[in-house]
C-alpha cells in the first residue's frame, strides 16, 4: 500500500495560475464576537466569520483592502464573485489563511491523485507511483495534480511545486490566453497556453522556456486551476 503525502503548504483554488505563498497565519476562530454583529444567514464563505472573530468591522477591512465597505459586505453575501485577488487581499487584511475564507466545505480533508511529472518542454510524464497528496481545497473528485520536475517551468514555477486541474474538458475558444493542461492529438499532455492558430480549430501553444507549438489540433483542454507551491 502506497504512503500518503500530507499537506505541506496551503492549496487554494485559482481563476488563474499565481503564487499563493505566504498567505496563511495562525486561525483565531476563538476571538470576542462583536456583541452587535448581524450574522448572515447560511453564508456562502466565511469572510465574515473570520472577520467577526478577529473583531473587525467592515470599514477596517475595506480600508485595509483600498476598496469600500459595501464592497466587503457583497462579498461576504457571495453577491461578488471570490477570486484568487479577492482571496489575497483578505487573506491580508483579516491575517487569516486563505483557505478558511472559502466555504465550509472546502476545510474537508481530500485526496487528490498525483498523475505525473511535468518535465522537458512542459510535457507531462505519467508516473503511477507518486501516492497521493492529502489537503484542504474546493476541488470534485475529478481533480488531479501533476509536481513540476526540475527547471521545467522557470521563472514562473520552481521544481517540486504542484499545479492542478479537473479532468472536464473545456472548449479551447473559452479558455484563450489561459494555462491549461492540453491533450493533443499525437499523445502528448502538455502545460501550456493556449492562443489562436492561423486558421480556425488551430492553436499556437507557448511555454515560459521552450519553443512554441504553432497550429495545432486540441483534443482536450482543461485549465490550471490552482498552484501548491513547494517548501
Amino acid at each position: 500500500m502506497s504512503s500518503i503525502v500530507t499537506e505541506s503548504a496551503p492549496v487554494v483554488k485559482l481563476k488563474r495560475t499565481i503564487s499563493v505563498t505566504d498567505m496563511c497565519h495562525h486561525r483565531s476562530d476563538n476571538a470576542r464576537m462583536p456583541r452587535h454583529a448581524k450574522l448572515l444567514t447560511n453564508p456562502p464563505n466565511r469572510i465574515q466569520h473570520v472577520r467577526l472573530a478577529r473583531d473587525l468591522t467592515l470599514e477596517e477591512v475595506a480600508n485595509r483592502t483600498r476598496t469600500t465597505r459595501q464592497t466587503i459586505s457583497r462579498l461576504e453575501k457571495g453577491e461578488m464573485e471570490l477570486t484568487v485577488s479577492w482571496l489575497i487581499k483578505l487573506s491580508k487584511a483579516t491575517g487569516a489563511c486563505a483557505v478558511d475564507l472559502l466555504p465550509e466545505e472546502c476545510s474537508t480533508p481530500v485526496a487528490t491523485k498525483i498523475v505525473g511529472r511535468i518535465g522537458q518542454g512542459q510535457q507531462l510524464i505519467a508516473d503511477d507511483s507518486i501516492p497521493p497528496l492529502v489537503h484542504r481545497h474546493h476541488g470534485s473528485s475529478r481533480c488531479v495534480a501533476a509536481i513540476v520536475d526540475g527547471d521545467a517551468m522557470l521563472p514562473v514555477y520552481r521544481a517540486g511545486d504542484l499545479l492542478f486541474w479537473e479532468l472536464d474538458a473545456i472548449d479551447p475558444e473559452k479558455l484563450i490566453g489561459k494555462e491549461c493542461m492540453v491533450d493533443l492529438q499525437d499523445g502528448r499532455s502538455m502545460v501550456k497556453t493556449i492562443q489562436r492558430g492561423s486558421k480556425p480549430g488551430l492553436y499556437r501553444l507557448t511555454s515560459y522556456a521552450a519553443a512554441d507549438i504553432d497550429n495545432v489540433r486540441i483534443v482536450a483542454a482543461m485549465p490550471i486551476d490552482y498552484v501548491q507551491r513547494h517548501r
